[in-house]
């Protein structure tokens, strides 16, 4: 009877374990960049960071650094997301590069992070965010830029 049991404990061990062995394998690096990664052509470099700024003010984050010269923006976001028991605040924090690949084309790549935060509101953890939420995120980010940079070039 004991052996019975220690057998059915052993399998349940191994059930509740095997979803961490089912999950997809992370994304290589050559695949995440081609995720963060597209390219414009605008007329020049200031109407392309012009547009970014407005997607991520409109997306709630804060620009805290914008250099133009360097061709780099970042900016984060805090908010409260529901857990199972209860909520968190969280900070995603991201990053924008542009870099010129001839007169009027420019190469864009963002990237962004979660982390956690602790009680006192210091981000104190930095979560790994899953796959398909980062393609949604990207997605969208570069879906809202298309229509910022088509509003700015009608002069809406």
């Amino acid at each position: 009877m004991f052996k019975k049991i220690i057998l059915i404990l052993a399998c349940f061990s191994l059930i509740g374990c095997l979803p961490a062995f089912a999950e997809k394998e992370s994304a290589t690096a050559l695949e995440i960049r081609q995720m963060q990664t597209r390219t414009y052509e605008v007329k020049n470099q200031k109407q392309l960071m012009e547009a970014m700024v407005n997607v991520l003010q409109d997306r709630g984050y804060l620009i805290n650094e914008s250099n133009y010269n360097l061709g780099v923006i970042s900016g984060y976001k805090e908010c409260k997301e529901k857990r199972f028991l209860g909520s968190q605040f969280v900070r995603y924090e991201t990053s924008v590069q542009i870099n010129q690949q001839n007169n009027k084309s420019y190469k864009v790549r963002t990237n962004y992070i979660k982390k956690l935060m602790d009680v006192y509101g210091n981000p104190s953890t930095q979560k790994d965010i899953k796959i398909p939420e980062q393609e949604q995120f990207y997605r969208e980010f570069f879906s809202d830029l298309d229509k910022s940079l088509f509003i700015e070039k009608q002069g809406i």
